[in-house]
């Protein structure tokens, strides 16, 4: 049994910053929150929120990135609280690039992001 989840994280592959890689490394393992003894976090709440810089229709079948972006989030050991997740696609502005017209688009979707955040 792994003593972390981390290997089990296909984000893992894209870059998980790094206080977040902290907390994967050091809180969900065996013996404190799975396994035996490991009740620590069952209950507890979990958002799982994700920012992608490529489409949404990126991710399904056939498409550039294979799979369902729900298919990349991190395995449950814990027994948390499962909240829906709040995912954000094509978060991505390159200056002298996009237009303007994409400059606000990211930011409408930043702030639908928030709010669904704060909700």
């Amino acid at each position: 049994m792994p003593t972390s989840l981390s290997g089990s994280l296909p984000f893992d592959c894209f870059g998980l910053p790094g206080l977040m890689k902290t907390w994967v490394d050091r809180v969900p393992v065996h013996g404190f929150a799975h396994g035996a003894g490991g009740t620590r976090l069952q209950g507890k709440p979990l958002i799982q929120s994700f920012t992608t810089g490529a489409p949404g229709a990126a991710y399904a079948s056939g498409q550039p990135m294979t799979s369902p972006l729900e298919d990349f989030l991190p395995a449950l050991l814990c027994g948390m609280d499962d909240q829906s997740p709040v995912i954000s696609t094509g978060m991505r502005h390159v200056p002298g690039v996009n237009s303007a017209e994409d400059l606000q688009a990211v930011t409408d979707r930043a702030r639908d992001r928030a709010a669904r955040l704060a909700a």
